[in-house]
């Protein structure tokens, strides 16, 4: 099978990037073609993108990526054309109605809703969800806030209601980590952007929790993009200031994935207690997946998608992101008294092998295949 792939860019920095990036070598993996189109620095066989959160406020640019999608489907005739990345599908309505069949989009999270309700991209967005041929959400979380997204137009609800399935996010599993070497400094890691929804600042009030109440050394590692200016970074450096946490919690930055290797296999525990919000949450939690397959295991928070991917107390710990004893409890659960056991997480993670999603989500294409020719 041909498939085109419309996404961002595909160095694996984020979500988008990094579930585009592995579903396309899954792809490759097993035989298919994969012709990917991004923006100008994304990496892709065609450069002919807008940055995505344009594409909501902005319909002319709708209507130039639709254009530029026929021409490469007349080039490469493509099977289905996928849409990894939510504000690309805004595009769907302007292209030909014989290509609309063969149209996936794949629905992460926040911006699966947020164009249903923003008035720039409501109209358009409630056209492509009537008119692509399907539509995968990566868990059942996501899949009910669109669905409640829609209450006020219940046909559009039925409708994709009837062409929409989840398929979990997947990983390639690196190899089987190597026993892990304890050490008396317990490390704690953070892995994503330095943003209030990802619950950074929860974690350090957990970490103050745990160092006030327990006697163990420990060190807080926090990789991801960040602003130094920003108000939020501002008040992350206050508060370990003033809860004087500064020989215990560094900013690494971001990192590349032979750095994050290295990262993983040092950690004692991952840290990620997101925040969950109307329009704001997280639709998988593919980097609770990623540590479990180096055997790390996880604290995230007990709502959003994330929640489907932790196995709590198997895999880690579900928690209220807001209650920092809670936090330190399952630190020290984990840290102290080791009732996560690393090979549990391994075994926990391989139930999310990529090649498995891509066995999945090849059953959709060939699905919107079968209409599109009927």
């Amino acid at each position: 099978m041909r498939i085109l792939l419309i996404c961002e860019r595909l160095d694996g920095t984020d979500g988008w990037s990094r579930y585009s990036l592995n579903l396309k070598n899954a792809l490759l993996q097993n035989g298919h073609e994969v012709i990917t189109c991004t923006t100008n620095d994304g990496d892709g066989d065609y450069a002919v993108l807008p940055a995505p959160l344009r594409m909501m406020t902005r319909p002319w640019l709708r209507k130039g990526v639709g254009a530029a999608l026929q021409k490469i489907m007349q080039e490469k005739k493509p099977d289905v054309l996928h849409y990894t990345v939510e504000p690309y599908a805004l595009s769907v309505p302007s292209l030909p109605k014989a290509l609309r069949s063969r149209c996936v989009l794949t629905i992460h999270g926040n911006y699966g809703v947020r164009p249903l309700r923003w008035w720039a991209s409501r109209r358009c967005m409630r056209k492509t969800l009537t008119e692509i041929g399907r539509c995968i959400t990566v868990s059942s979380f996501t899949f009910n806030k669109v669905f409640d997204a829609l209450k006020s137009y219940p046909a559009l609800k039925e409708k994709f209601g009837g062409k929409a399935c989840t398929i979990p996010n997947g990983i390639p599993l690196p190899p089987a980590p190597r026993p892990h070497v304890r050490r008396d400094r317990k490390e704690i890691l953070f892995v994503g952007a330095v943003k209030g929804s990802k619950g950074v600042m929860e974690a350090l009030r957990g970490c103050s929790a745990y160092h006030k109440r327990f006697g163990t050394d420990w060190h807080f590692r926090i990789a991801g993009a960040l602003d130094a200016q920003s108000a939020y970074v501002q008040s992350l450096q206050a508060f370990i200031a003033d809860n004087g946490l500064q020989d215990h919690i560094s900013f690494v930055g971001r990192v590349d994935d032979a750095t994050l290797e290295k990262l993983y296999a040092k950690a004692d525990v991952f840290l990620m207690p997101s925040i969950t919000l109307p329009d704001t949450f997280e639709g998988f939690g593919l980097v609770y997946i990623e540590a479990n397959a180096h055997g790390v295991p996880v604290i995230g928070p007990s709502t959003g998608g994330a929640a489907e991917t932790i196995g709590n107390g198997v895999s880690g710990f579900i928690v209220d992101p807001s209650n920092a004893e809670m936090i330190a409890n399952r630190m020290h659960r984990v840290l102290d008294n080791g009732e996560i056991h690393r090979d549990q997480c391994r075994e926990w993670a391989e139930r999310n092998d990529i090649r498995e999603t891509a066995k999945s989500t090849l059953g959709v294409y060939n699905d919107c295949v079968a209409y599109a020719s009927n």
